[in-house]
C-alpha cells in the first residue's frame, strides 16, 4: 500500500521489506524450500500484465498498462494505477509462482525490482486470495507443506474492512483441507488488529516489524522464524 514508502531508519518500509525478501531467497541451504509472490492491492481483473516502475512504455508490459509517467526521476506506469479490486480470485493467482529455491530466487527480486506502493490496503480479498492460491498448490504438491505470509503495514483500508470477518478468512484456512496457516508480520505501528489475524490462522501471533529500528533485519529474522516453523519436521520413532 502506499503507506509502505514511509520512513524506515534510513530508507522507506517498502525498501526494509524487499531488502529482507532479496536477503532471504538468497540464503544458502534453502534448497528444495518453495516460494511465490503476489500484492495487494490489484487493479479489478488482477492487472497481472502490468508492471508499476518504468523507464520508457515497454517496460509497462503492455499497451494497457502504459503509458510511462515521470514523476522526477521515477517513472510509474499509469496504467497499473486505479481501484484496488475486491476480488479474491484476483488475489489467487501469484505474480511469481510458487517455485523451489534457489531457482526462483531471481523472479522473486526481478518482480520486486518492477514494483513501487501506490494502492489501498484490501486485507480481506488478499488474503482470501492467497489462501486459495496455497491450497490449490498444497493439493497438486501433497507431500509439500503449504502457508499463507500476509505481510502488511497497516489496518485494512478497503473491500471488507471488518476485522472479524478478515480473522474469519484465515481460520477457514486453518481449519479447512487441506490445512493452510496465516503467518503475518506486521510494519510500523499500526498493527494492533494483525494478532487476531494471526491467531484465527493458527500461528498464535503476528511478527510485528519497528520500523524505527533495522526493520529490514527485523523482516528477514520473521521470515527465518517462519521458515524453521512451518517446516518443522515430525517422526514416528518405535517404541
Amino acid at each position: 500500500s502506499g503507506s509502505m514508502d514511509e520512513a524506515a531508519g534510513s530508507g522507506t518500509k517498502w525498501e526494509a521489506v524487499t531488502s529482507a525478501l532479496t536477503t532471504f531467497v538468497q540464503q544458502p541451504n534453502l534448497d528444495g524450500i518453495s516460494v511465490g509472490l503476489q500484492y495487494f492491492g490489484l487493479p479489478p481483473g488482477g492487472g497481472m500484465a502490468c508492471n508499476t516502475m518504468c523507464q520508457v512504455d515497454a517496460d509497462c508490459g503492455s499497451a494497457a498498462c502504459g503509458p510511462c509517467f515521470f514523476t522526477g526521476i521515477i517513472g510509474v506506469c499509469l496504467g497499473a494505477s486505479g481501484s484496488d479490486s475486491c476480488n479474491a480470485a484476483d488475489y489467487a493467482v501469484a505474480e511469481v509462482e510458487i517455485a523451489p529455491l534457489p531457482g526462483v530466487a531471481q523472479a522473486i527480486i526481478g518482480s520486486m525490482a518492477n514494483h513501487a506502493p501506490s494502492t489501498g490496503t484490501p486485507t480481506s480479498a488478499a488474503l482470501d486470495g492467497a489462501i486459495q492460491h496455497a491450497r490449490a498448490w498444497q493439493v497438486a504438491n501433497p507431500s509439500h507443506v503449504t502457508v499463507a505470509v500476509l505481510a502488511t503495514d497497516g489496518l485494512p483500508q478497503a473491500c471488507d474492512t471488518d476485522l472479524n470477518n478478515i480473522n474469519a478468512i484465515a481460520a477457514a484456512g486453518a481449519n479447512g483441507m487441506p490445512q493452510v496457516l496465516t503467518y503475518v508480520i506486521g510494519v510500523g505501528s499500526e498493527t494492533a488488529a494483525l494478532n487476531g489475524i494471526a491467531v484465527a490462522g493458527g500461528t498464535g501471533q503476528a511478527f510485528l516489524v519497528d520500523a524505527s529500528q533495522d526493520a529490514a533485519q527485523q523482516f528477514l529474522d520473521a521470515m527465518n522464524a517462519i521458515r524453521g516453523t512451518a517446516l518443522s519436521c515430525n517422526y514416528l520413532i518405535p517404541v
